[in-house]
C-alpha cells in the first residue's frame, strides 16, 4: 500500500478515476472507488495532500548514496532519466505527477519491480504506468537504491 500523506491532488484524482474506469487494477480499490462522486475525490485529495509526510525511516541503510546519485543524475548509459526531472529536487512532484518524498520503500521497490516486468510481455500497459521503460533498465539493487532514497525525503 502507498503512503498518501502529503500526495499532490492531481495525481490522487487521477488514480482513483483509474480505478473506476479499471486502468488501474486492483479489487479492493476498484469497489471503493466507484462508489465515491467527484466532490468526495476532491475532498479526500485535500485530505490526504494536508497530511504530515514526514518519512518513517523503515528503509535500508547503505544504498542511499547510489540512490541520490540516480535520483539526481539518472543512469544516462542505461536511458534512466533522473527522476527529479519529473518528481523534482524535493520528491514533492507536481500536479499529475506524484510526491515520492517519504514513500514506503516496500511500495517504491514494489511499484518499480512491477513496471518493469509489465514491458516485454506484450501486454498493454495501462496509462498509470509511464514509468516502464525506465524502470525495465533497472537492476534490482538500483532499484532498492532509489527507494531507499526517496523514502528518506523530506
Amino acid at each position: 500500500m502507498p503512503r498518501l500523506a502529503g500526495q499532490q491532488p492531481q495525481y490522487f484524482e487521477n488514480q482513483l478515476r483509474a480505478f473506476i474506469e479499471r486502468r488501474r487494477s486492483n479489487p479492493i480499490m476498484a469497489n471503493v472507488a466507484h462508489v465515491l462522486s467527484p466532490a468526495m475525490i476532491s475532498a479526500l485529495a485535500a485530505h490526504f495532500k494536508a497530511l504530515d509526510p514526514k518519512p518513517f525511516g523503515s528503509a535500508p541503510h547503505g544504498s542511499s548514496e547510489l540512490g541520490k546519485r540516480i535520483y539526481e543524475d539518472g543512469i544516462p548509459e542505461a536511458n534512466v532519466p533522473a527522476c527529479s526531472a519529473c518528481h523534482g529536487a524535493d520528491g514533492k512532484g507536481q500536479n499529475e505527477i506524484p510526491r515520492l518524498a517519504g514513500q514506503l520503500y516496500d511500495y517504491t521497490v514494489g511499484q518499480l519491480e512491477g513496471w518493469s516486468k509489465v514491458r516485454g510481455q506484450g501486454s498493454a500497459v495501462d496509462t498509470s504506468a509511464i514509468m516502464a521503460p525506465t524502470s525495465h533498465n533497472l537492476t534490482k539493487s538500483q532499484v532498492e537504491a532509489v527507494a531507499a532514497y526517496v523514502a528518506r525525503l523530506q
